[in-house]
């Protein structure tokens, strides 16, 4: 018979029909919604500019003073004047025909380190908004007249969490070779040792039997474990590589990704192998260096800024299910379906 059928149609259309006119309703109220959240001013984000802006600043000055001053106390070991393991120089390098003789300063290393991956992320980010045809959400803060776009804080997120990271691991590194006190393998060529002295004392003692007496060298001599170089490097790498391959959002420089991420990691191993080669550091300082500065980057990479893409929160996402599925059940021959999965919702 003919009339059930019917009916049912009648019923399918009928039901599709109140569900579009309720979908409209929930659309008109979420847009609503959207929109009123969207030209409120956001005050927490200034506060929390602010105060992640502080909370640089001290650990910035905390690692100037762990690096460059003598404020903080160390563990001072004892030496010997005839370790073998001590009395290496820069003189009998590994690399004494290689390109890479010429000794690069520690802080040209950490300027590097610390330069770089921002200038990379400032000029990608450009890159991105001038010839990127999606669209820039802004949000408002402090004003309703005042629109933060999107190029600008995902400058300041990206470069703010980077140079967090690298002053956080300054600083741990530096907690570490205070503790540790590890004698770098050159420690007797820095150290200058008075031999005559060392006879006298039995061949062993402390500082009292080097000539050199700046302390800033001294310092750094009793700092061997781990590898500040090897840290910052392998950090700075690891952190451009994940937003390299993550962060810009073009698929049409595949190779130039992959070319970019082997220059910056072969940048690092070079500068490890170097500690090693001129006897400033011992292998398995670098290694400890290179570890420590790989995980500081995937945590920040990875878990903080979430491989760095833009987030669509799990509301937004249920509600764009929710209009889809509005919006195509009526055309489809079982709407029912799609009721009860609005029910779900």
């Amino acid at each position: 018979m003919p009339y059930p059928k019917l009916l049912s149609q009648s019923s399918n259309s009928q039901l599709s029909k109140d569900m579009e006119e309720s979908g409209r309703g929930d659309n008109d109220s979420d847009l609503g919604s959207d929109s009123s959240r969207k030209s409120r001013p956001n005050v927490l984000i200034v506060i929390t500019f602010v105060l992640e802006l502080i909370i640089l600043g001290i650990i910035a000055t905390l690692a100037y003073f762990l690096r460059w001053t003598n404020v903080f106390p160390m563990r001072r070991n004892n030496f010997s004047c005839i370790d073998a393991e001590l009395s290496h120089s820069s003189k009998e390098s590994l690399f004494v025909d290689f390109a890479f003789h010429a000794e690069v300063s520690d802080e040209a290393v950490y300027s590097l380190s610390v330069c770089v991956p921002p200038f990379v992320i400032l000029i990608s980010e450009i890159g991105m908004w001038a010839f990127s045809s999606e669209p820039q959400r802004s949000i408002t803060i402090l004003c309703a007249a005042c629109r933060l776009p999107q190029i600008i804080r995902r400058i300041f997120r990206f470069i703010g969490v980077f140079l967090f990271g690298a002053m956080a691991l300054m600083v741990f590194t530096d907690v570490i070779k205070l503790m540790t006190g590890r004698l770098r393998p050159n420690f007797l060529d820095i150290c200058q040792v008075n031999r005559s002295k060392c006879f006298l004392q039995n061949q062993s003692g402390g500082d009292e039997l080097c000539l050199v007496k700046n302390m800033l060298h001294l310092r750094n001599a009793r700092t061997s474990f781990p590898s500040m170089n090897a840290c910052l490097t392998s950090y700075a790498a690891v952190f451009l590589v994940i937003y390299i391959h993550y962060g810009v959002g073009t698929h049409t420089l595949k190779l130039v990704r992959v070319f970019l991420a082997m220059i910056f990691c072969m940048m690092s191993l070079l500068c490890g192998l170097v500690e090693i080669g001129l006897f400033r550091s011992y292998w398995t300082d670098v290694v400890a260096g290179f570890g420590m500065g790989v995980l500081m980057a995937a945590y920040l990479g990875g878990f903080v800024l979430h491989n760095f893409s833009e987030h669509t929160l799990d509301k937004k996402l249920l509600r764009a299910l929710k209009t889809y599925l509005l919006q195509h059940g009526g055309s489809s021959g079982r709407p029912g379906n799609h009721y009860r999965l609005l029910h779900l919702i």
